[in-house]
C-alpha cells in the first residue's frame, strides 16, 4: 500500500510540474503587487520576471525566451514584464516621454492559451489594472533604427490581430494622429541597442 500511495504522489508531482503554465513561476505575485516602482522593481527582478529599465532589458531576457518559444510552438504560456520608465514629467500619461524624474513601473501580464493572447497591463501603484485585451498574434521585429536616434537597432515583440503588419505600419499607428492609421496591437517587449 505505502508503495501504490508513493507511486501516486510520484505521479501527482510529475503532472504538477508538466502542467506549469507560466514561465516565470510566480508571476501572479508580480502582477497582482500594488508598490512603487523603486519596489515593485526589485519584486520583479526578485520573483524572475522580464524586467526593463528605459528601454534596456535588465532582468530575466531568458525568461522572455522560453516564453516565446513555447507560444511560437502553440503551447499555453504565461509570462510578467516589469517596465520602468524614469524622468517623465509630472503630467505625463505617456510611457517614455522625458522630463521632470516621475518614475512610473507597468506590469504586463501575457497568458496565451494556445490559440490566443490576452494582455493586461496595470500601473505598480494601482490596484485596477487598464483592462483585459485579446490578440491573435506575436510579432518579432529587429532591425537597425532608421531616423537619427542615439540607438542604432531595436528587437520589439508586439502582440496584434493582424499577421501582415510590419513595424513601420505600428510606429505609424503610434505617433500618428489620423485615426484612420490606427491598428490594434500592444507593444509588450521593446529594447534598443546603442
Amino acid at each position: 500500500m505505502k508503495r501504490f500511495l508513493a507511486a501516486v504522489m510520484i505521479f501527482a508531482i510529475a503532472l504538477a510540474v508538466c502542467s506549469c503554465r507560466a514561465v516565470s513561476p510566480s508571476y501572479v505575485n508580480v502582477f497582482d503587487s500594488v508598490c512603487s516602482p523603486d519596489e515593485g522593481l526589485a519584486l520583479a527582478k526578485r520573483e524572475n520576471a522580464v524586467v526593463f529599465e528605459n528601454y534596456k532589458v535588465t532582468a530575466g531576457q531568458d525568461v522572455w525566451y522560453a516564453f516565446y518559444e513555447r507560444a511560437s510552438s502553440g503551447k499555453d504560456v504565461s509570462v510578467v514584464l516589469a517596465r520602468l520608465f524614469e524622468n517623465l514629467p509630472e503630467d505625463s500619461g505617456l510611457d517614455g516621454a522625458a522630463g521632470s524624474g516621475l518614475k512610473k513601473l507597468y506590469f504586463y501580464k501575457i497568458d496565451y492559451d494556445g490559440k490566443e493572447f490576452t494582455a493586461e497591463v496595470r500601473d505598480s501603484s494601482l490596484k485596477e489594472s487598464e483592462g483585459v485585451q485579446k490578440y491573435k498574434y506575436l510579432l518579432h521585429f529587429e532591425g537597425e533604427v532608421e531616423t537619427q536616434s542615439r540607438y542604432s537597432s531595436y528587437d520589439v515583440y508586439v502582440l496584434a490581430d493582424d499577421q501582415s503588419l510590419t513595424w513601420k505600419e505600428i510606429q505609424k499607428s503610434m505617433f500618428s494622429s489620423f485615426s484612420g492609421d490606427h491598428v490594434k496591437h500592444k507593444v509588450i517587449y521593446e529594447t534598443y541597442f546603442e
